[in-house]
């Protein structure tokens, strides 16, 4: 499901933000018994923190007073989640929750082509068998689990897909013909040499379909400030913070019979939040211990603190009940969980040799920072990307986060972000922020494209713009953590998001950047769709393959062109002499 997040009054905890020049940060915190800390080695703005009880409020009336402090501001809580009453509507909840209606599907295959006419709920998992058991995952109150009753094996024949095993469904699902994209715009481009930067809550690394596509040395994780950027990190943390409990009780599992106590999630997740003890391991693997490296390679295990990760509880399930219960655990701790994951996904899918930078800023339950946020967005500016995938939008928006989109806007670098999930015309950041193409979503699974239910929309032409353009949002097919085994099918603004900006990949390997490429996905979109019926998603559904063919004929009239002047050039300076 797409995500909305909201602005809240910051705990105090949550410090200030202000402009600070370094030679004077020393003087500046004696003055005001402060910490001040820089966030990005390239920029001035600092995070500052004090611990002696002063409000956040009240740190920021001191500091308003200071003048070598400019532009003071709370850092403000983002909720990726949004608030309880959306969870409990499920207007905004774990990226494969649909008000009980999505799914959760687990991959059952190994590429032979096999296939078994039915399985049972006990069969082992694992890439065999050809079949793909899909978890319908529903929304009880605020609390995301599975149930496995619900339960069902379907057929998968197995694809392999720029170099990795998919099932069919992931690159025969109907969204790609409804964008034109696939076959019809790969033979234009494919990505290659383009970077994504996906600022959200992980992915996960171990997955087989998305291990070419991260860029892990570069990854970073702006929520704890650590190099693990990986979807399990932080898990200990909790929804709520270390006191959460999870259950992994039987009446959620198998239908009632038995349960088990709850459990704080930094307990069953260590201190060091991406790891497993080894009980949990025990729970969840069926009494085996397997907290092994993942998938056998040091470099991506070092991602992961020394390859001792949570990953294994999804990637070692042998059977349908041990999925459903380590599924279960890291829902209830981070209900979030697998968000990023599945943006990556369809990011993929749309862009297949696209490499994507992973940026950790939400951590379990969706929280996050304006200085987080703003951190990420400048970080990923300095690895020089070309695209900033963010499935994520506000009610309200901050002049730090403003900053560095402007700058991410005035370096030529494509900013696609979600409209939200609110059905509504208010304005939402950072998608209707000068420069950011916002996002909105159509129900791809109805005639004539309507506006998905949950979308938010624009109130009509030359007015708010929250939804520059419109993708498909509802029920799409796309990557889960769980090493390859578990996949999702997931709805919102925050898929209908990679969608466009897999096509900004496209477009950037075609040598169009900025405004350009703006431009291009816009003027090759189609507004005579029901859900653009009003002007109420910007220049309508995109045309990937439509954008792509045209930006190859510029390209080609414009080198034409060029050429043509080179040779009048010559000519001229021939005669001349």
């Amino acid at each position: 499901m797409g995500v909305t997040a909201a602005f809240g009054q910051a705990p105090e905890q949550y410090g200030v933000l202000a402009y600070l020049q370094s030679s004077a940060v020393g003087a500046f915190d004696v003055r005001h018994q402060t910490d001040a800390v820089r966030l990005n080695p390239n920029r001035n703005l600092y995070l500052i923190t004090v611990s002696d009880g002063r409000t956040d409020q009240q740190l920021l009336s001191e500091v308003a007073t200071d003048p070598v402090a400019r532009h003071p501001e709370l850092n403000r809580p983002v909720s990726l989640g949004g608030p309880t009453s959306d969870l409990d509507a499920a207007q905004s909840t774990a990226s494969v929750l649909n008000g009980g209606q999505s799914t959760a599907s687990v991959l059952n295959s190994d590429g032979d082509g096999s296939t078994l006419a039915d399985s049972s709920p006990g069969q082992d998992l694992g890439l065999r068998n050809g079949h793909v058991l899909t978890l319908n995952i529903g929304l009880f109150g605020s609390q995301a689990v599975l149930g496995a009753k619900a339960a069902s094996v379907l057929s998968s024949q197995p694809r392999y897909y720029h170099g990795s095993l998919v099932p069919a469904q992931y690159v025969d699902q109907p969204v790609v013909g409804q964008i034109h994209a696939g076959a019809s715009a790969l033979r234009y481009a494919s990505g290659r040499h383009v970077v994504v930067a996906l600022i959200d809550n992980g992915l996960d690394p171990t997955n087989p379909v998305l291990t070419q596509t991260w860029t892990g040395e570069k990854g970073w994780n702006f929520y704890d400030n650590s190099p693990d950027w990986s979807a399990y990190a932080d898990l200990a943390d909790g929804p709520q913070g270390r006191g959460s409990q999870i259950s992994l009780g039987g009446a959620v599992l198998d239908g009632g019979s038995g349960s088990t106590p709850s459990t704080p999630c930094s307990v069953e997740f260590n201190n060091q939040g991406s790891h497993l003890d080894q009980s949990t391991a025990s729970v969840l693997n069926g009494g085996q211990s397997t907290a092994s490296v993942l998938n056998g390679e040091q470099s991506t295990a070092s991602v992961l603190n020394g390859g001792q990760s949570t990953a294994s509880v999804l990637n070692d399930a042998e059977s349908q009940t041990q999925a459903l219960a380590a599924v279960n655990a890291l829902l209830a701790c981070d209900p979030d969980f697998g968000h990023g994951t599945s943006v990556a996904g369809l990011i993929h899918l749309v862009a297949p040799d696209a490499k994507i930078l992973p940026i950790k800023a939400f951590g379990p339950g969706g929280t996050a920072t304006a200085a987080a946020i703003y951190q990420s967005i400048t970080y990923a500016i300095d690895q020089h990307v070309q695209v900033i995938n963010m499935s994520f939008s506000a009610t309200a928006s901050t002049p730090a986060i403003e900053a560095a989109i402007r700058e991410a806007v005035h370096d030529g670098i494509i900013v696609v972000a979600a409209a939200g999930n609110s059905a509504s015309d208010a304005a939402v950041f950072p998608a209707s922020l000068p420069g950011v193409m916002g996002v909105g979503a159509v129900d791809g699974t109805q005639g004539q494209f309507p506006l998905a239910w949950f979308s938010n929309f624009d109130p009509g032409p030359g007015q708010i713009v929250d939804a520059g353009v419109a993708a498909p949002g509802v029920s799409l097919f796309t990557t889960y953590p769980g090493g390859g085994q578990i996949w999702a099918t997931v709805s919102g603004t925050s898929f209908s998001t990679p969608l466009v900006a897999g096509a900004a990949a496209l477009l950037a390997q075609r040598g169009l950047h900025g405004k350009a490429n703006r431009a291009a996905i816009g003027a090759a979109a189609d507004p005579a769709i029901a859900g653009d019926a009003q002007g109420q998603v910007g220049a309508g559904l995109i045309n990937v393959q439509q954008a792509l063919a045209a930006a190859g004929a510029a390209h080609a009239a414009e080198r034409d062109q060029r050429h043509g002047h080179d040779h009048s050039d010559r000519g001229d300076g021939h005669h001349g002499h």
